[in-house]
């Protein structure tokens, strides 16, 4: 059976480069009674949990009372899912002694901001410098919405209908009206473009280069199975060539794209 160090090998053998993936991962704070939390109580938890944890990593989002952590890209990709999950673990015990959980669903709150888990993708050749040829950028990219289709089913906790909730369109375009961050509900990419399912941006580490964010998932997804059958899915794509998506300059919601959604109706 093929484990994940075997699939990443497979991948950088075929595709001649290597992959660093990093996470950003979402979630809301909320009291015994499921109320959200005012902005100074939400303020003093985040310093809790940075100081519990000796790091700086956990930050305010912009939805009420949701919290963003962020783990640094890595080449080690089983550390990254193992270390998820030990954060995971600890900020509910660490919210239990003050009476609050953290709510891991793609979309608790209807008027408010879903929470996902961000994959964050760099290319790096075996010198360990980035790749920024944007041919090699692109395909990666329209390599990953070939494989949406065929994996969507790890996007989020099977039968999970708040998670599920995160790519309704009328939802994300309501929210989108508002001013808030909304959910991907299409197969698009394009560069800076939040309502895009992919988006290219510039790297944390070093702006001069590029990033790619995998935008899909919801925050419950199991990032272990997603990266899995995201890479195999990338890894049966023939001859290495994707199929053809244009870049997307304006709102991905829009019906003028006739874009493919991620979730057949």
């Amino acid at each position: 059976m093929t484990n994940l160090t075997q699939i990443t090998k497979i991948f950088e053998e075929s595709h001649k480069f290597r992959l660093m993936i990093g996470v950003e991962f979402e979630f809301y704070i909320v009291d015994n009674d499921l109320r959200k939390l005012e902005c100074n109580k939400l303020s003093h938890i985040i310093n809790i949990l940075n100081y519990s944890f000796n790091c700086n990593n956990f930050t305010k989002e912009q939805g009420g009372s949701q919290v963003e952590l962020v783990l640094d890209a890595t080449y080690n990709i089983n550390e990254l899912c193992y270390k998820l999950s030990f954060y995971k673990n600890r900020i509910k015990h660490i919210l239990k002694q003050y009476n609050l959980y953290p709510v891991i669903e793609g979309q608790p709150f209807k008027d408010d901001c879903g929470s996902s888990l961000q994959l964050n993708f760099s290319l790096h050749n075996y010198n360990d410098d980035y790749i920024d040829d944007k041919i090699i950028i692109n395909n990666f990219c329209c390599k990953l919405l070939d494989a949406t289709s065929e994996i969507n089913q790890f996007l989020f906790v099977k039968n999970s209908q708040n998670s599920k909730l995160r790519f309704n369109k009328e939802l994300n375009i309501s929210l989108y009206k508002k001013g808030k961050f909304c959910a991907p509900i299409n197969l698009s990419y394009g560069y800076d473009n939040r309502t895009c399912l992919v988006r290219i941006a510039k790297s944390n580490i070093n702006p001069k280069f590029q990033r790619i964010e995998y935008r899909g998932a919801s925050c419950d997804a199991n990032i272990r199975l997603l990266i899995f059958n995201l890479l195999k899915e990338i890894n049966n794509i023939n001859n290495n060539i994707a199929s053809k998506y244009n870049i997307i300059y304006g709102n991905a919601f829009d019906d003028i794209y006739k874009l493919k959604p991620i979730f057949a109706e």
